[in-house]
């Protein structure tokens, strides 16, 4: 799964969307290996991550 820029999404990365209640969520992931939004009963791919989010931060994955 892509952010808006083509950036790959882990588990561990901060997503930022401006447009959001919340605007920072931090990318969890289940024991099958599917992202979440903060929770895990928020599927990243529900929000389109390819259209409104953003990596801003990551926990020390290869430079994007």
């Amino acid at each position: 799964m892509q952010d808006k820029h083509g950036n790959d999404i882990k588990a561990g990365d901060t997503l930022f969307n401006p447009h959001d209640r919340d605007q920072y969520h931090i990318v969890i992931q289940d024991g099958e290996g599917r992202l979440f939004l903060g929770d895990l009963d928020s599927p990243l791919e529900r929000y389109a991550p390819q259209t409104w989010w953003e990596v801003v931060h990551n926990t020390g994955h290869e430079a994007r």
